[in-house]
């Protein structure tokens, strides 16, 4: 069957050789060394091994308990987005085809069905025509590749997320931050009752709480009354201690407080300010 010759489209024009079927290893070194190209092809074995890959290390690194499994995730997800938007040339299709994205479950399954789709055959003449814009100088391929539509939203798009999802992640430290003061509620009840009594240990008749996921101890000193919550890493790490005071001045053993109340302040430990409840910051 002779094919004739139809003239590049902008996806076709932004290929850099016709798309063949490769191995698993060979998909995931061609993806990692085209790491932000969004420009030329890639053939159906390519993009679905590497999304095998991007699957399996998502599933691994949701495992991860710190930023270190999300900036890993990152790592991953943008040489997945380059091969997806060089799939999408394979199949005669725009990058800005990968918007669908946005639109759940329908855009997500059109996508599917063009990800699956035969990559586009070439003539003699076209296979030339994309040979001579390889030798085009090494600027142009490279703000050919940085700057071309596709690319620029898919960046924009992965600063938001990542943004996002580090707002995301300092959120939650700090609800799960928030479990260490609600735990030291009790003993704040009982050095209170120990000030007023007059006690000689501030931590006298203290039950102290078990450990927890987000809570590695809570300790009492019995000179001060001053209550430290040790976090662990998943709360984000270091500690939070809370001053006792009454009026603007620390306990003392054996001495009742003059003012009656007692105030506390919980501004002090080395957990990260970004992690603290809004009440503990400093």
């Amino acid at each position: 069957m002779q094919m004739t010759k139809e003239p590049l489209n902008e996806a076709s024009s932004m290929a850099n050789e016709p798309s063949k079927p490769v191995s698993f290893v060979q998909a995931v070194t061609l993806c990692f060394s085209k790491y932000v190209s969004f420009s030329g092809q890639a053939s159906r074995s390519e993009f679905w091994w590497f999304f095998l890959v991007f699957v399996i290390a998502g599933a691994i690194l949701d495992s991860f308990e710190s930023d270190y499994g999300f900036i890993l995730g990152w790592a991953v997800a943008i040489p997945m987005l380059s091969v997806a938007v060089r799939r999408l040339h394979d199949t005669d299709r725009s990058g800005w085809v990968l918007l669908w994205l946005l639109v759940p479950v329908v855009g997500w399954l059109l996508l599917l069905w063009f990800f699956s789709q035969k990559g586009k055959e070439f003539t003699a003449e076209q296979v030339a025509e994309i040979e001579a814009k390889k030798a085009r100088p090494l600027w142009r391929k490279i703000t050919g590749t940085v700057f071309s539509g596709p690319a620029i939203v898919i960046i924009f798009v992965c600063a938001i997320g990542l943004y996002g999802m580090n707002e995301f992640t300092k959120t939650r430290i700090r609800v799960q931050a928030a479990e260490g003061l609600a735990m030291a509620g009790e003993i704040k009840k009982a050095v209170a009752r120990n000030a007023a009594s007059g006690a000689g240990a501030f931590n006298t008749g203290i039950v102290t709480p078990a450990a927890t996921e987000n809570v590695a101890s809570i300790s009492t000193d019995g000179a001060t009354g001053e209550i430290t919550v040790t976090y662990t890493a998943k709360a984000g790490g270091g500690t939070l201690t809370m001053v006792p005071t009454s009026g603007g001045r620390k306990l003392v053993a054996n001495t009742i407080p003059s003012q009656g109340s007692i105030e506390w302040a919980c501004t002090g430990g080395t957990s990260p300010n970004e992690y603290r409840p809004i009440a503990c910051r400093r």
